[in-house]
């Protein structure tokens, strides 16, 4: 999508799937970056934590090792502390006010090869909103396999170790939460429980894998046919 040409084939395949009028709110793209955090890479963590380690493996370059460049535009910043302009505290708002003027809204969590946004205050605050506003919820995974790579790790919530960007923002959730352990109890049941998000996304990764299997298994016998009819040798017949 970042050149014309790959942009208007993803249209168009969109168009023709009958996909292209679905609406998405994307906080990266919604939220005007330039308003508030792009000007720094956040507070370091103090040396030595793991928080430290974190912080530096986000903010240097993977390929040279440099601390990215922040951005030097001259855009007002608007934090916690300047709560009517700040577009970063509004989540809970922005969600009652699709979820009651958006018809059929719903709440797509996509789930990262590490299951990192199970780890993101920000993340576990917006998925446990839903809850409470009732929105319809769809966990999407990139495979079933990436559940089992990561096993049981996966199936552990605990709000107050949570990350996020900046301090001030997980005090912000924190500060929301009356009870810690009764947060994690319904957070676990409505992720990980038996009926919850992650096996319903896990039954139809699994399912979509089943099916993808037949598929290419009638495919590959559909070409081991063609290609035994050209190659099989014919009977030789000898003139009379």
């Amino acid at each position: 999508v970042a050149e014309a040409n790959g942009l208007r084939a993803l249209k168009a395949r969109l168009a023709e799937a009958g996909l292209l009028d679905i609406k998405y709110w994307i906080c990266a793209f919604s939220v005007n970056q330039h308003a508030s955090i792009c000007g720094s890479l956040g507070r370091p963590p103090p040396e030595g934590t793991r928080q430290r380690h974190e912080w530096e493996l986000k903010s240097r370059d993977t390929v040279t090792g440099k601390y990215f460049q922040v951005c030097l535009c001259d855009e007002a910043k608007h934090f916690n502390d300047s709560r009517s302009q700040c577009e970063l505290n509004k989540f809970d708002d922005m969600m009652s006010f699709l979820a009651n003027e958006v018809p059929n809204m719903r709440q797509v969590i996509a789930v990262d090869e590490t299951f990192e946004i199970f780890s993101r205050a920000w993340c576990i605050a917006e998925i446990n909103e839903a809850l409470v506003l009732r929105i319809p919820q769809a966990l999407v995974l990139s495979s079933a396999e990436a559940v089992q790579r990561r096993g049981v790790k996966v199936q552990t919530i605990r709000v107050e170790e949570c990350q996020a960007s900046r301090a001030e923002d997980k005090d912000a959730i924190l500060r929301k939460i009356s009870d810690f352990h009764e947060f994690d109890t319904r957070m676990h049941a409505a992720i990980f429980g038996q009926a919850g998000l992650l096996q319903q996304a896990l039954d139809g990764a699994t399912e979509a894998s089943w099916l993808g299997n037949i598929a290419r298994r009638a495919l590959l016998r559909r070409i081991s046919r063609q290609v035994s009819g050209i190659t099989r040798p014919r009977a030789a017949t000898c003139p009379t």
